[in-house]
């Protein structure tokens, strides 16, 4: 289940996009979880705008667009998704059907909100992995909150997510970098512990890049 929530820890106003990546695959890049979300924009900034078509975020803010798209989710040897299957619209809010897992992005102006729901623990045990490609965009190292992308006019901060179960029970999910994929993986003793429906939801914050 979609949802846009504001998180308390940070003072600053940004935007953010929850999106959930599993899996262990190699990675680069480590942090602790993110905990602010909303966005705002000085008067330099351009307008952002933010599309989802067949499953694919595309972000337009500074001058520059860059894409996020779900490529691929395993738990242990079996495959949970290997391709869109279908996408359905309602309001501001898109969901899209990827095998076992159902993605959802609520949309706002100026913000979005990206979750992977699993409904029942997946049939056979070992660790979940969400794998998010990137496109257009660069990989420029660690923040406190997550992973920092770059391109010309925009930078994305994505931050680690958060493993929610159906009492509530709350675990962060560090997100990792690897050969232009971002990874985020629940392991196997929280897959077996919790209850369901149990949701995946990373943050992404988008902020233009402003010129003097």
């Amino acid at each position: 289940m979609s949802r846009i929530r504001k998180h308390s820890g940070r003072n600053s106003i940004i935007l953010a996009i929850a999106v959930a990546a599993v899996g262990v695959i190699g990675s680069t890049a480590e942090a602790a979880p993110a905990t602010n979300v909303a966005t705002g924009h000085s008067a330099r900034d351009s307008h952002t705008q933010i599309d989802v078509i067949g499953g694919r975020i595309q972000i337009s803010a500074g001058g520059s667009a860059v894409a996020l798209e779900t490529v691929g989710a395993w738990s242990g040897n079996s495959v949970l998704d290997t391709a869109v299957r279908s996408s359905t619209a309602s309001g501001p809010i898109v969901r899209t059907a990827r095998g076992e897992l159902t993605e959802s992005v609520e949309k706002g102006a100026d913000t979005a909100e990206q979750s992977w729901r699993l409904d029942h623990a997946p049939d056979k045990p070992g660790a979940l992995t969400i794998a998010v490609a990137t496109s257009g965009l660069e990989f420029a190292g660690v923040t406190d909150t997550g992973l920092l992308l770059r391109r010309a006019g925009v930078t994305v901060d994505y931050g680690n997510g958060t493993w929610i179960d159906a009492n509530g029970r709350a675990s962060a999910v560090p997100a990792h970098y690897d050969n232009g994929r971002i990874l985020l993986t629940v392991p196997a003793k929280l897959i077996a512990e919790s209850t369901y429906p149990a949701v995946l939801d990373p943050q992404i914050i988008v902020t233009p890049i402003t010129q003097p």
